[in-house]
């Protein structure tokens, strides 16, 4: 076997063991199962082992990953819950976006961009909320012990 995988088929079947085994290891290690597929991405990427190369396929793939991490988050919310919690819940949610928004802008003035580019700079940063929120929740529950 060739590397990095070039057969679209392998490089498929290769991606529905990642996300099946990566997330059961999580699992056994306490750790959100949905950052399981995050980190198999880096390791066998381009940046790591090179076993796959970010080639159409990966990127199709990338895209249905970032799909099915926003609906797991989706799953998770307990609007019950967010209902009783709804100042820390906002809180949460603007903190979690407000703090890298102003340091990527900070850093983005910082490196000598323009005031556009810099929020632009920061808002990149500021996307990543929906990735806190399955951690967020899985340490609440494992300390409450759910």
């Amino acid at each position: 076997m060739h590397f990095p995988l070039k057969e679209p088929v392998l490089i498929f079947g290769f991606a529905v063991l990642i996300f099946l085994l990566f997330p059961i290891l999580m699992g056994k290690l306490r750790i959100p199962a949905i950052i399981g597929p995050i980190i198999a991405g880096i390791i066998v990427g381009p940046n790591g082992l090179e076993i796959l190369e970010r080639d159409s396929t990966i990127q199709l793939l990338g895209t249905v990953g970032l799909l099915f991490i926003m609906f797991i988050a989706g799953l998770e919310l307990d609007l019950d819950g967010f209902k009783k919690y709804r100042n820390r819940s906002i809180l949460f949610g603007m903190l979690s976006f407000l703090i890298p928004l102003v340091l990527g802008v900070l850093i983005g003035l910082w490196l000598h961009l323009s005031m556009l580019s810099a929020i632009l700079f920061g808002s990149i940063f500021s996307t990543h909320t929906l990735l806190g929120y399955p951690a967020i929740t899985f340490s609440c529950r494992h300390n409450r012990g759910v």
